[in-house]
């Protein structure tokens, strides 16, 4: 787990990127699959965070049971987008629906109460990458 730290470094430091795939160093989220069972496989993972790329701030809630949010406030009162999730005991991945608007997919990894999150937004062409780094509330 020290080399995590070094893995999120490019990430943290790219918030706001959005076109990571012309940055040599980024290379998504381990490929191998993670667990299905987000309650046994990463705990630490569940619950909400607070997520920003230095202009905005949103709120990603990770559920026990594989599916995820992110929405406009810490309560939860309004959705943006949706999906499920698979998780290991440092990275994620899952799709992503925006209600109206498109596909998608996540990835990151997480560690302690830092989280690395880059969406990938499908209905662009090419596809956006948009990245966030997350607190655990």
């Amino acid at each position: 787990m020290k080399l995590l730290p070094l893995l999120l470094l490019p990430l943290l430091l790219c918030a706001g990127c959005e076109d990571k795939e012309a940055h040599p160093w980024y290379a998504p989220p381990n490929t191998s699959t993670p667990s299905r069972n987000p309650a046994k496989s990463a705990p630490g993972l569940i619950g909400t965070w607070e997520l920003t790329n230095g202009a905005t701030t949103w709120y990603a809630h990770f559920n026990a049971n594989g599916t995820w949010r992110i929405t406009d406030d810490r309560a939860g009162t309004k959705d943006h987008v949706y999906g499920s999730y698979t998780a290991d005991a440092s990275s994620f991945q899952g799709d992503m629906t925006n209600p109206g608007v498109g596909t998608g997919s996540i990835a990151g990894y997480y560690n302690g109460k830092s989280l690395a999150l880059d969406f990938v937004e499908n209905w662009h062409s090419p596809a956006k990458h948009v990245s966030y780094t997350g607190k655990k509330l």
